[in-house]
């Protein structure tokens, strides 16, 4: 829900995060960061929900960083790992 303020933590990261946009079509959501998150307050984060080639689903995030507390090759990397996780709670969850 827009506005909607979540205490996340991703990999022992505090990461608090508030709603700034919410779509259910296209599925699309946006967080901005809150101080306290290790992406560094007012960085964004956008994730949708899509079908991809087959049918298959997909999700597509994008993330724009401004004071990050750990080095951008990590948070890469752990990002790709914590939304790959993401994604496939999801759609677990979708085809029940």
């Amino acid at each position: 829900m827009k506005g909607q303020k979540i205490n996340l933590s991703v990999m022992g990261f505090k990461a608090p995060v508030q709603v700034t946009k919410a779509s259910k079509s296209p599925v699309t959501w946006t967080f901005k960061t809150l101080p306290g998150h290790f992406d560094g307050a007012g960085s964004t984060i956008q994730f949708n929900l899509f079908s991809g080639r087959n049918n298959e689903f997909a999700l597509g995030v994008t993330a724009k960083v401004t004071n990050s507390k750990i080095p951008q090759w990590l948070n890469k990397n752990a990002s790709q790992k914590t939304w790959k996780t993401f994604a496939y709670r999801i759609a677990r969850e979708a085809n029940k």
